[in-house]
């Protein structure tokens, strides 16, 4: 239980930063002049979106938590590996 609040709490956070990395990208891209006018455009008209993907990357984290956490947990077993020593000293 706690480790799917944990990855609902990083869904919230994660979400809105790439959101602004994305709609940096689409003020550098798109938008002229570059102002920070323009800037906060980007940002201001994203912001509903923004708000509703952390919102449904909460909910889904919620219901699919478990799912998610067992699926990270088979791909850390069947990938991670630690050297050992061995060789030469």
């Amino acid at each position: 239980r706690e480790r799917k609040i944990l990855l609902a709490a990083y869904g919230i956070l994660v979400g809105p930063l790439y959101a602004f990395i994305i709609d940096t990208w689409y003020w550098a891209t798109t938008l002229y002049p570059h102002t920070f006018d323009t800037w906060k455009y980007a940002l201001y008209t994203a912001t509903f979106w923004t708000l509703s993907h952390s919102a449904a990357n909460v909910f889904f984290l919620l219901v699919f938590g478990d799912r998610v956490i067992s699926m990270m947990e088979r791909f850390r077993e069947r990938f991670f590996w630690r050297h050992e020593g061995g060789g030469r000293s």
